[in-house]
Parts: structure tokens; C-alpha cells; sequence
């Protein structure tokens, strides 16, 4: 190979690079099967979190986990809002066996965050316990099954109900932002991501 030359796969120092990112909605296989809704993914650095676990959720991931809406959080984060099922062409609720698809770019030591409503809540959403690494030591884009980095997490933002029944969760509520106050109001984790499955591809 002459100086200068590539190989596949091969990139040069902080060259941005692109993923395309599935996130696969499998709830039918759960005890409750429930929707994803539009949600926002940030590439960033590791010491910049999205959100802070213990601390009280901003605006933008408040309406995200409350009511799907992803516009405010993706204006704060500065993120790409991801709205559109792979089945459809207009923005939706990606439903159990559809999923989402979209690309980010990022340079090496980006990490990837991203969030996405549970729809049958009042304020759950999965999202990874800290940003998925996107290269590899040696500084290559990864591609693989990131599952097992996703969790489940509450907003803190409003009262918990029973997951697919509770009068003022998405499906069933009156309107946007209905709910009694979550007296804890924190963010935290509920259980390790369950019903989804994500995937990256370097492209």
C-alpha cells in the first residue's frame, strides 16, 4: 500500500464518522408491550453527561418522558431528533416489532447517549447508564449489539402508576403534562433494558 493510502476501516485522527443506530422495539415479548416514542441522540464527550442521575430532569427530558415530545430536549442537548419509524414516512410512535433508524456523526472519543420514552408510563425512558462508546482503543468506529449498556430509567417527574394502566400516562391521559408531582424527584434507574434491542453500524 503507498504512503497515504487507507484501508478499509481506517481513519484518520479525529475524522468525523458516521453510525446508523436501530433501536429495536420488542416489548411484545415483555409483561407490558408498549410503543417507543420520538427520542433525541447526542454524540458527545464522556465528561459532558445528557442527563445526571440523582439530579432533577431539565424541561426538554421531562416532556420527553412524560409526553414523547423530543423537540425542547433536543434543543438543549444540542442532539438529533429521531422521529420516523423504519415502517413509516412520517414521525410516529415506533410500536412492538417496528423500531427506529437514524445516522449521528462523531469524532473519536464521542460517546453516544440517546433517550426514547416508554409510552405505557408516566415518565420512563431507556436510555444507557452512561454515553456507548463509539471507538475502540486503537481509535476504530465499533459496530455491534449494544444492549446490554441500555436501561430503563424514571424521570422523576411525575407520580408512578401502574405501567399500562395509569389514567395519566400517554395513551390515556387528558392532555399533555397531567399527573401528580413524583415526590422523590430525581432521575433514576429502574431496571436494566428490557423489550429492546440496539444495534450500531460504523458506516
Amino acid at each position: 500500500m503507498a504512503d497515504g493510502d487507507m484501508a478499509d476501516g481506517d481513519m484518520m485522527e479525529g475524522e468525523p464518522h458516521t453510525f446508523t443506530v436501530t433501536i429495536e422495539n420488542l416489548t411484545d415479548s415483555t409483561d407490558v408491550p408498549t410503543p417507543l416514542a420520538p427520542g433525541v441522540a447526542v454524540a458527545h464527550s464522556p465528561d459532558s453527561n445528557v442527563f445526571e442521575p440523582g439530579s432533577q430532569a431539565s424541561a426538554g427530558l421531562e416532556a420527553l418522558a412524560e409526553d414523547g415530545s423530543p423537540d425542547i430536549f433536543g434543543a438543549e442537548t444540542g442532539g438529533t431528533v429521531f422521529a420516523v419509524p423504519t415502517s413509516g414516512a412520517d414521525p410516529a410512535p415506533a410500536v412492538p416489532g417496528d423500531s427506529y433508524t437514524f445516522e449521528i456523526t462523531a469524532t473519536d472519543g464521542h460517546v453516544l447517549t440517546f433517550a426514547t420514552m416508554f409510552v405505557q408510563s408516566n415518565d420512563w425512558f431507556f436510555a444507557p447508564q452512561a454515553g456507548i462508546e463509539l471507538f475502540d482503543a486503537d481509535g476504530r468506529p465499533i459496530s455491534g449489539d449494544v444492549t446490554d449498556q441500555i436501561y430503563l430509567w424514571d424521570a422523576g417527574t411525575e407520580a408512578d402508576q401502574t405501567p399500562g394502566e395509569g389514567a395519566d400516562q400517554a395513551p390515556r391521559q387528558a392532555g399533555p403534562n397531567t399527573g401528580d408531582v413524583d415526590p422523590e424527584n430525581e432521575i433514576r434507574m429502574v431496571e436494566p433494558a428490557n423489550g429492546i434491542q440496539v444495534t450500531i453500524q460504523a458506516n
